[in-house]
């Protein structure tokens, strides 16, 4: 299950913010019915405001009037192709445009709708697309003026507001100043080009001019693409986890708001105070003590009621609370330890413990662990054999388990360099170690050194090591100067980028809007270099650039939830787990975690493994060893799925 955030920067009049979401609503169930696993992934949707002003008067005005006077240089041929082209569109995702009505002087009311459904922690999370649905519809199908607050309360009741809520959100000024900064915000963001605009996992964008041409089908792709290059084994737990937190939360504060301890403080110390009273009375006037403990009936009585109210309500959403946990963290069984395939294998799960510590740049944790597990050995030893061995403890460890002072070192130099790159900004101590690991790179194909260097370009471009009151010129005056002194070596293979980068520099006063903004406006920029650096440099090492103890650590949380469901139908139907080699189950791993092809037989359906592995005939078609076997019987063969004609000798094996 993934989380994936969309957010729409739209405004009510306009049309196409209609088509971009009947398109998107549509695309969202195509995508949940086409992709794997797309039916369990949340997507959360935000709607944010944009005010596009059509309105120039500070009143309602008819549709007509408006439309006639913004397209007054258009012919009639050009109206009606235009009014028609809309028409098309708008019936092809189910909507129908009329142009009667009214339109408002702005439609801050409707966004500030949508902002209380945001903000509100009780409202669901599809209720504000639902309200967007209605005020869009209202507007441009039934011809509704969204600019009247009682028609905004009619919309937003029958979208599943409460009344009172609505209006007391509209008749103040509730959200207004966010909403009015935030529409601000959108409209000057880098590359502005208008509504609608929409953004996936606050990286993937694509605008109104590209959903003019886009169906269902191929926003369905673009949600397809972005997803999978967002949905990485890590990212999918820490989506899980904020979905859970989220649902936490909100049931956390619906406890809070249910919550009226403090008042029930006061109707006890109110209580106390009326007893008090009443035996000071009686107290001081022995003979009014009939009079004043009837008095003091209702008044007690009253207090008590109010106590027994609030604290049935605070007991009602504790319990309603404790449910709720019990939903989202339902106590699982641990899996059995019959099958453990690890125990014997002590020194191969030492030795992952201290390269991931080392990895991680852990050094003195790596360095503990180690002494301990030294000191470990060291007593089982003694208790073994009966002799002191602790001076000598460090010598009984392995030497798979101890990775070498040389891989010690060479972690250390790249925690450096990382921790030099990303919280310095400095890429030099990365450079220089591309430039000296130069030939074992280039063999693998390597473009880290160009990338490397292109990254300091764009850091020196935007003023990067410059005095902060140093003229923007510098900044570009030190890039050109560093290309000159360093793209050279790269040419011709890099001709093409390094163009972009100079051609750039026709467009310094307005790169935004330039061809080039996508390169100096990286914010993944320095993400993705550190990510390719960490990857060459354990390449070098003969290692991968993921940690394998995290590897399998993910793999495996992955299985548990399908291995803990086998566990609980197999104790059911008094079956055993017969294979040691082989799951009983698939387990959907993503693409990142799969390093290997499988091969199934064809003949005996069966998967190929080291001891039966693949076979291929002169043919080329390929079959399992052992189903060579029982096909030849030492002798020539024919193959079972072409005329041909072999010897056993003949066939190859292919390694997977």
């Amino acid at each position: 299950m993934t989380l994936i955030e969309i957010d729409v920067v739209f405004d009510f009049v306009c049309a196409w913010c209609y088509i971009g979401k009947r398109t998107l609503d549509r695309a969202i169930g195509l995508y949940r019915k086409t992709y794997p696993g797309g039916r369990n992934d949340t997507i959360t949707i935000t709607w944010r405001p944009y005010y596009l002003n059509y309105n120039p008067y500070g009143h309602s005005v008819p549709k007509t009037d408006l439309m006639d006077e913004r397209l007054k240089d258009q012919t009639p041929e050009q109206r009606a192709a235009l009014i028609s082209r809309m028409d098309k569109i708008g019936r092809s995702v189910g909507i129908h445009f009329k142009g009667g009505g009214m339109i408002g002087p702005n439609t801050r009311d409707a966004h500030r709708l949508v902002y209380l459904c945001r903000e509100d922690p009780s409202t669901p999370s599809e209720l504000q697309g639902d309200l967007v649905e209605k005020i869009l519809e209202a507007y441009h199908e039934l011809e509704k003026d969204i600019s009247e607050k009682e028609m905004l309360r009619e919309l937003a009741v029958a979208a599943g507001i409460e009344a009172a809520t609505v209006d007391k959100w509209l008749e103040g000024n509730g959200g207004g100043k966010e909403v009015d900064d935030e529409a601000k915000r959108n409209k000057g963001v880098d590359g502005n080009t208008g509504v609608p605009r929409f953004l996936i996992q606050g990286k993937y964008r694509w605008d109104g001019d590209d959903m003019v041409r886009m169906q269902k089908d191929i926003v369905s792709d673009r949600i397809r693409t972005c997803v999978s290059a967002f949905r990485r084994p890590e990212d999918h737990f820490r989506s899980h986890l904020l979905i859970t937190m989220e649902l936490v939360q909100k049931e956390h504060e619906r406890l809070s708001k249910r919550l009226k301890a403090s008042q029930s403080i006061k109707n006890v110390q109110s209580t106390i105070d009326l007893l008090q009273s009443a035996r000071d009375t009686i107290a001081s006037d022995p003979t009014r003590a009939s009079i004043t403990l009837a008095t003091l009936q209702n008044p007690v009585k009253s207090s008590f009621d109010a106590i027994n109210d609030s604290l049935k309500e605070t007991h009602s959403g504790l319990n309603k609370y404790s449910k709720a946990l019990d939903k989202l963290f339902k106590d699982r069984p641990l899996p059995s330890t019959e099958h453990d395939a690890l125990s014997s294998q002590e020194h191969l799960i030492n030795r992952a413990i201290a390269m991931h510590l080392l990895r991680e740049g852990q050094f003195s944790v790596a360095a503990t662990f180690l002494a301990e597990m030294a000191e470990h050995k060291a007593a089982n030893q003694q208790h073994t054999t009966g002799s002191d061995t602790t001076e000598n403890a460090v010598s009984l460890l392995d030497i798979d388990e101890v990775p070498s002072n040389e891989v010690r070192k060479q972690f250390a130099t790249m925690y450096y360099i990382l921790h030099e790159m990303k919280e310095n900004n400095n890429l030099l101590p990365a450079i220089q170690w591309s430039r000296e690991n130069n030939e074992a790179l280039e063999a693998r194909g390597s473009n880290l050194e160009f990338e490397l260097c292109r990254l300091q370009f764009v850091w020196l471009f935007h003023g990067g090591g410059q005095d902060p009151q140093a003229p923007v010129s510098a900044g570009r005056q030190a890039a050109l100067e560093y290309a000159r002194r360093e793209f050279s070596v790269f040419l011709p293979r890099y001709l093409r980028e390094i163009q972009q980068l100079m051609g750039a520099m026709a467009f310094c006063p307005n790169l935004q809007n330039s061809p080039y903004r996508a390169i100096f406006n990286n914010p993944s920029a320095w993400e993705d270099v550190a990510h390719s650096f960490t990857r060459e440099f354990c390449s070098l090492l003969g290692l991968s650039a993921d940690s394998p103890l995290y590897v399998a650590a993910t793999a495996g949380a992955i299985a548990l939830p399908t291995l803990l469901k086998l566990q609980t139908i197999m104790k059911a139907k008094r079956t055993e787990w017969t294979t040691d080699n082989e799951l009983p189950v698939e387990i959907p791993l993503p693409p990142s975690y799969l390093f290997h092809s499988i091969f199934v037989c064809p003949v005996s359906k069966e998967q190929t493994t080291d001891e039966n592995p693949p076979m291929m005939m002169p043919c080329g078609h390929v079959i399992a060893e052992e189903s060579l076997k029982r096909l030849c019987k030492g002798t020539r063969f024919k193959c079972p799925y072409c005329p041909s004609e072999s010897h056993p000798r003949e066939a190859r094996k292919v390694f997977l």
